[in-house]
């Protein structure tokens, strides 16, 4: 079961609580609906959190995180002509953390970091697949 507090409606009365990862680490969770039908029943919402988050572990996000700092870090590189190196990649990880999660009530699970020194102003969404993998990366 999902370690959810502080649930309340937003200033647009979108559902937002915080939750406590199995990193002991606490961010900000969302609830979002393709179809703009969705419910503020906190009942029926720590339902669709615990079943979209229910194998979520401290092993799973770790590599998430390992996985997404990987694919930025090279695509970063792409056109350079040095080789990459471990500082390369051990500079985004130390600036990249996890700031919230948003669960679609179809299932669907978004991690969004940030990185300051890295991509100031910008959000990194990593769409998850059902079995906690990287499915989709996008930096906006």
């Amino acid at each position: 079961m999902a370690d959810i507090s502080d649930f309340h409606l937003d200033e647009d009365q979108d559902p937002v609580a915080l939750i406590l990862l199995p990193t002991g680490q606490s961010v900000a969770l969302r609830w979002m609906d393709e179809d703009d039908n969705l419910t503020t029943d906190e009942a029926e919402l720590r339902t669709i959190a615990d079943k979209a988050l229910d194998g979520l572990s401290a092993e799973k996000l770790e590599a998430i995180e390992e996985e997404v700092v990987r694919e930025l870090t090279d695509s970063a590189f792409a056109e350079e002509e040095r080789e990459i190196a471990e500082e390369d990649y051990r500079k985004l990880a130390g600036d990249m953390e996890l700031i919230g999660i948003a669960v679609f009530t179809d299932g669907v699970v978004t991690l969004e970091f940030i990185a300051e020194n890295n991509y100031p102003d910008l959000v990194i969404y990593v769409q998850l697949d059902d079995d906690y993998g990287v499915d989709d990366l996008m930096v906006e």
